[in-house]
């Protein structure tokens, strides 16, 4: 994901400009709860789909990253809000799902 910053990249050359957004979901018991958003598990989400056939989950947190050292640390937090129980194998265990979705929208400078 480094290359995303990488000075060297081809997308990255005076001629676009580029912006990073992520968004955990978890999926729990049937579920979606916002893992970014420090009131996740009290905020119900629910999938929608637009009129262009594409599912999308309206109020999901998203978030612009500049480096991926962001990105580690939203994942940590994302970690930290996930819905862990104790069950007689695992203390920690979570029958959760995370979606990590990784959004880079590149703009070109010169044509808009």
């Amino acid at each position: 994901m480094s290359h995303a910053w990488n000075s060297n990249s081809p997308y990255i050359n005076g001629r676009a400009e580029h912006t990073v957004t992520i968004s955990v979901l978890e999926i729990y018991n049937e579920t979606l709860r916002d893992q970014l958003n420090e009131a996740g598990a009290a905020t119900r989400l629910e999938a929608k789909q637009g009129a262009d056939g594409q599912m999308f989950i309206p109020n999901l947190t998203e978030i612009e990253v500049s480096s991926p050292q962001e990105v580690s640390s939203l994942m940590r937090t994302a970690k930290r809000n996930r819905a862990t129980f104790a069950t007689n194998l695992n203390r920690h265990s979570s029958r959760s799902h995370s979606i990590l979705t990784v959004r880079i929208t590149t703009r070109c400078s010169i044509t808009g």
